[in-house]
């Protein structure tokens, strides 16, 4: 019996499968990610910079609380603004990159699917049909995981990391400069 042999499929290959599925809505699915962008930037900066200040105004030696009071309010009311900004940029987000991935997931089935039509009956007699169906179905769920990591694993995690060493670098220096070699460590040691 003669053995076929397939083609390798590597991940840049599904990747480039992903992004062409996107590409039509590139525009929204950067709007998205744009937003979980700012939105993780007000939650690891902003809002942690306000807090600071609200706790340096508090302990300030020689500060008479009743005379701080109207700052105090002021500070508060500024970071339970930026959570609300947050809440609706959150929201915004979810939203587009909901729609987007949905439509995608859609588009890459059909694709996929297309693509198995093409085939003669006897692929699908030496080939479990079955199998192929649910190959499509996992990749389709794949582009799902990997723009979900992205928004919302790899996105806050960068957004951390710079703000840690920005914050940091006007404040310690060389506090900035163990967080990146700790970074760097972990880095090599883990990949």
């Amino acid at each position: 019996m003669k053995r076929v042999e397939y083609p390798t499929v590597g991940v840049l290959d599904i990747v480039l499968a992903m992004w062409r599925g996107i590409r039509p809505q590139k525009w929204i699915f950067f709007l998205g990610m744009s937003v979980f962008l700012v939105d993780q930037i007000i939650r690891a900066v902003t809002v942690p910079l306000y807090y600071k200040n609200l706790f340096d105004t508090l302990t300030a030696p020689g500060v008479d609380i009743a005379l701080a009071l109207p700052a105090l309010i002021g500070i508060v009311l500024t970071i339970g603004g930026f959570n609300f900004v947050r809440l609706i940029l959150r929201r915004i987000g979810d939203f587009t990159v909901s729609a987007v991935e949905a439509k995608t997931m859609a588009r890459l089935r059909q694709q996929a699917f297309d693509y198995l039509i093409r085939h003669s009956y006897g692929f699908f007699n030496d080939n479990f049909t079955g199998s192929l169906v649910q190959r499509v179905s996992r990749f389709a769920r794949g582009l799902e995981r990997f723009v979900d990591t992205i928004a919302f694993n790899l996105i806050p995690l960068l957004v951390t990391i710079v703000a840690a060493i920005a914050v940091t670098w006007h404040t310690q220096r060389v506090l900035s400069y163990i967080i990146i070699a700790w970074i760097a460590v972990f880095l090599v040691c883990n990949f």
